[in-house]
């Protein structure tokens, strides 16, 4: 089935992965990245995670411009 060009992000609108499916090292806790400091993987990690926080941080602001109440119900 074949989803409208508007409608094709709906399956990520759903909602979140649950928690045991996010096993990528963008969801590790910090002492399972520590695992892999001083490798590839953990500085692009940390790259990635910094990258997604100053998005987040962007996101936030705009909320805050167009809808103050709903911003804080929107976490990170």
């Amino acid at each position: 089935c074949s989803l409208p060009d508007v409608l094709r992000h709906l399956p990520y609108l759903k909602g979140p992965s649950p928690a045991d499916t996010l096993l990528t090292p963008l969801h590790f806790m910090p002492s399972e990245l520590q695992a892999f400091r001083g490798t590839n993987i953990y500085g692009a990690t940390c790259d990635r995670q910094e990258s997604c926080s100053v998005d987040w941080s962007q996101y936030q602001t705009f909320i805050r411009t167009v809808h103050p109440d709903r911003a804080e119900r929107y976490t990170w």
